[in-house]
């Protein structure tokens, strides 16, 4: 079960990869019907064309997938105890996913659609995350807290990076889908400000994501400082550091985006690296809840 797990969070990871080129390449119209693409299975020979096919046919993989591996766990009792509300979340989400794509489409890529149906996405792919830990009982070796309070510290700030990253990655997916990725033109500056006039939908929203990004940095960061003076377990300390590394190189894909004028590679890995950081912050938060209090 743990096998299909994996492999079923590996393909959820590289359909987020394909969905970023299918946007970034303009072929989310390019099957403009659904569940057949321009009235077929098999559509026209053409690269958007096949670029959107190619993601719904991944799709279509990880949803029989998922479906085999949630009804495996409801039909087995041990399994069904312990991830059978899991499941049935997973399920659910599954098939919210699949009408929110067709949404998508029929809508025209809006904007908020687009974000919506990322959000769910994310959401879709944690939960697997969590099932293939509750499987494999993860945790940091030799990491304790010595009081309640001090453990519960970090609980808080582990999961509110967590969400923090989740809602990073949708509002990007809107600035994506919403054309705002050069409302801010310059950098560090929006529109030559360090504090831009937000009357404009897409220039707010470009500069509320730059914030949050900073804020993540500098969150982060601190936090490291902390668990260096603290904390003794190396395992979680490298943790910590990857992740304000990947934080890092993120902002730095970001400025490359606003600089070089929205590089398909570059918009495509900035999605990528975003789902790499939100996965570790779920990995993180996991094992850190599942230590003891000495």
């Amino acid at each position: 079960m743990k096998k299909f797990l994996a492999l079923d969070v590996f393909l959820t990871f590289v359909l987020f990869i394909w969905g970023a080129i299918v946007r970034t390449q303009g072929a989310g119209l390019a099957c403009p019907d659904w569940p057949l693409c321009h009235g077929r299975l098999i559509p026209p020979f053409e690269l958007p064309i096949l670029l959107e096919w190619g993601h719904r046919l991944i799709a279509s993989c990880v949803g029989f997938l998922t479906i085999g591996i949630c009804v495996t766990i409801l039909k087995n009792k041990e399994y069904r105890a312990r991830l059978g509300r899991l499941s049935v979340t997973t399920l659910f989400l599954l098939v919210l996913q699949v009408v929110l794509g067709a949404i998508v489409v029929k809508f025209l890529l809006q904007p908020w659609l687009v974000a919506l149906h990322l959000g769910v996405a994310l959401l879709f792919l944690i939960l697997l995350m969590t099932m293939f830990f509750e499987l494999s009982g993860i945790g940091y070796d030799g990491l304790a807290w010595q009081t309640r309070a001090g453990f519960s510290r970090w609980q808080f700030s582990l999961a509110a990076w967590r969400d923090l990253v989740f809602i990073q990655i949708v509002l990007g997916g809107y600035v994506g889908a919403s054309h705002a990725g050069l409302a801010c033109p310059d950098f560090p500056t929006c529109l030559g400000e360090w504090i831009p006039p937000l009357s404009s939908e897409l220039v707010a929203i470009h500069f509320f994501h730059r914030l949050i990004a900073y804020l993540l940095f500098v969150w982060i960061g601190i936090s490291y400082i902390v668990a260096k003076k603290t904390i003794s377990t190396p395992q979680f300390q490298n943790a910590l550091a990857a992740l304000l590394g990947m934080v890092l190189f993120q902002i730095l894909l970001g400025v490359t985006n606003v600089l070089a004028g929205l590089p398909s590679v570059v918009r495509v890995a900035h999605l990528g690296v975003a789902t790499m950081i939100l996965a570790m912050a779920v990995v993180i938060h996991y094992k850190v809840r599942h230590v003891r209090l000495s």
